[in-house]
């Protein structure tokens, strides 16, 4: 199913596959698409890649990975204890207090969202940059990733400048640089959780597939789901249960900590783009939550980060 669709296709494809259009168009999110075309972008603007345009007073962020790496050696040594597993265990210790900078995604001028429907209360002004670490690309199921990304909100007025990367940067993670144009687009559930014809609505899906093919990059509406329901994800993690493996939480508990799972809102998501040699796992999408009430009141340290793939 194609997360981004064109709405007036929903009658005609409805009736083909024998699910109510009323109903199906009842579903839809507004969002807004980022278009992008590979090349520079000037200081300021709206872009995916390259290199972040920032005051000076802004530091580039940065990880300290000591908690994550504990983490992550705690559980490999509760894994069988093959070559490969007690290789990694031994690099993991020798890096255990590393702190590493974050690559640079994307930068959103969020003055030219006006008009453009999304459903979030982003401000109306101001740049909207995003970074993530690309060396370990934690999931985002443990509370432990949480400072692998980064959200900022740079005021509008600020003075900015195109910021080079810090010498520890490697190289590959400094990505290919594309100009973003917006665009007001509709979005389905992929998976909804109410859906009783399963067959007719993957039907639907063939049927409703762009005959563009573009790279499903979006801020809000609904995610390009390829796993799990990433809202319910976002309200447990937050609140320490860890994902990695089956919760240690019995089933009431968690039901009562994923009952929050309503106030959280897709932000933006990134996926793999051909065009910009992206590729996040096996053809997947990098996406960035936050509940509404945290983006309302510019609680950007807040965001959650998915990392999802088939």
């Amino acid at each position: 199913m194609p997360n981004q669709i064109d709405p007036s296709r929903i009658p005609e494809a409805c009736a083909a596959v024998g699910l109510d259009p009323d109903a199906t168009a009842a579903r839809l999110a507004p969002a807004v698409r980022l278009r992008v075309t590979v090349g520079d972008a000037r200081v300021g603007a709206s872009k995916l890649g390259g290199l972040p345009d920032l005051p000076a007073y802004v530091p580039w962020p940065r990880w300290a990975m000591s908690d994550y790496n504990r983490n992550e050696i705690a559980d490999l040594r509760a894994k069988p204890q093959t070559e490969h597993v007690t290789a990694r265990i031994e690099a993991m210790l020798k890096q255990q207090e590393r702190e590493v900078p974050l690559a640079f995604l994307a930068q959103l001028d969020l003055s030219e969202l006006e008009g453009l429907p999304h459903g979030l209360p982003l401000p109306s002004s101001g740049l909207l940059l995003f970074f993530d670490d690309l060396a370990e690309q934690p999931w985002g199921y443990c509370d432990s990733h949480r400072r692998s990304f980064r959200v900022l909100h740079v005021p509008a007025g600020s003075t900015l400048e195109r910021r080079p990367p810090p010498a520890d940067l490697p190289a590959e993670h400094v990505l290919k640089e594309g100009a973003v144009r917006f665009e007001a687009v509709q979005t389905l559930p992929v998976w909804p959780e109410d859906m009783d014809d399963w067959d007719a609505y993957l039907d639907l899906g063939d049927a409703l597939e762009p005959e563009e093919e573009i790279a499903a990059h979006q801020i809000g509406g609904h995610p390009d789901q390829v796993q799990g329901d990433m809202a319910r994800s976002c309200a447990l993690v937050t609140q320490g249960v860890y994902l990695g493996r089956p919760p240690d939480v019995d089933e009431e508990e968690l039901e009562r900590l994923a009952s929050s799972h309503g106030e959280w809102r897709l932000l933006l998501q990134l996926a793999s783009d051909d065009d910009l040699d992206w590729m996040w796992g096996d053809l997947g999408n990098l996406y960035f939550w936050m509940r509404e009430a945290d983006i309302a009141a510019g609680a950007w340290d807040q965001a959650w980060f998915q990392l999802q793939c088939g």
